[in-house]
């Protein structure tokens, strides 16, 4: 959807898809994450956030996944570079930075794999113009974009 549009979710909690008795607000950062990696002070800026509807019961295991999962991303990159670093220490900064951050997303890739096979409940990538929102649930999915494919349309005739 492009940035800047309120999404409509539709009358579902996220995680279970009974009817909500809650919000939540979810945060998404739209940098780069290229630059980011690189420049680590740009991710202070570019949030936004989104309201999504869930059950009072749900938010915990929502919580849980959403932040556990950045905690278990953290603490692979920690380790990751602990490990990695001290091999590289006479190579020249930037050099360094590529190779430790190549070595770095190699490690972490199992990982990575295991996100793309169990999603979570839902997620957001921002960009600069546009802003996906993804749900593990296809038939969740399909009901958002129905609600929403006005905004859809509107920006594919502007441009």
């Amino acid at each position: 959807m492009p940035k800047g549009c309120v999404p409509v979710f539709p009358n579902k909690c996220i995680v279970c898809h009974q009817i909500p008795n809650s919000s939540l607000n979810i945060a998404h950062n739209s940098q780069n994450p290229i630059l980011v990696f690189f420049i680590p002070l740009l991710w202070i800026f570019g949030w936004s956030r989104v309201e999504i509807p869930i059950c009072k019961k749900c938010k915990p295991r929502y919580r849980l996944q959403r932040w556990g999962r950045l905690f278990i991303t953290c603490a692979l990159i920690a380790v990751a570079l602990w490990l990695i670093i001290p091999h590289f220490k006479v190579w020249s900064p930037f050099l360094r930075k590529v190779v430790v951050g190549v070595l770095v997303l190699l490690a972490i890739s199992p990982y990575v794999l295991a996100e793309v096979i169990w999603p979570p409940f839902f997620d957001t990538t921002a960009r600069s113009d546009s802003i996906d929102y993804e749900f593990a649930s296809p038939e969740y999915a399909a009901e958002f974009h129905n609600l929403n494919a006005a905004h859809v349309l509107k920006s594919e005739v502007s441009e």
